[in-house]
């Protein structure tokens, strides 16, 4: 059996810990079923296989009771360390995040969930929100999904960045 190295990062929902060579364990924390797991693996193959940037996803592993990925190890500095140390490539940084996002958005993945179905389940299952907006949000969200009154485009599983946020130290 493989022993976890150190730990890299920490996240919301997981931990990512250096594992075999050449790869990390994106080990999520206890509660996450190996089907979601599977269904985010199998996305995150269909992300890498257009070509993009992206780490390889390799098997589901579970170890002590938690699921995790195992995920192709990309060394070197993010791009908000280099951001900090070399504050006057702002521009070229920018240049190179828009030019990702743009290409980013040209490619289609069939098997990836509709955007506005994924705002649609968290909006409904949003304990926080009164249930009284919980229930009117998802009606009006519906109606627009099923495309009554609203014009819009067909639908295209487009690439999408919808998991970005700070990391706990920064503002």
């Amino acid at each position: 059996m493989d022993k976890l190295g150190a730990l890299i990062a920490v996240g919301l929902t997981a931990e990512i810990f250096a594992w075999r060579e050449g790869c990390v364990l994106k080990l999520f924390r206890l509660g996450r079923s190996p089907q979601t797991l599977e269904y985010e693996a199998r996305l995150s193959r269909a992300v890498h296989a257009t070509g993009l940037p992206v780490p390889a996803v390799g098997d589901v592993i579970e170890m002590n009771g938690r699921f995790g990925l195992e995920l192709e190890r990309v060394d070197g500095p993010s791009m908000t360390e280099m951001l900090i140390r070399k504050p006057w490539k702002l521009p070229l940084f920018a240049r190179q995040l828009a030019n990702l996002q743009a290409d980013m958005h040209t490619r289609q993945v069939p098997e990836l969930p509709s955007q506005k179905e994924c705002l649609i389940s968290k909006i409904s299952g949003a304990e926080k929100l009164p249930e009284q907006v919980r229930r009117g949000t998802s009606r009006v969200q519906r109606a627009q999904l099923l495309g009554r009154g609203v014009q819009h485009e067909p639908r295209r599983r487009r690439v999408a960045l919808g998991d970005a946020r700070p990391r706990e130290d920064e503002p």
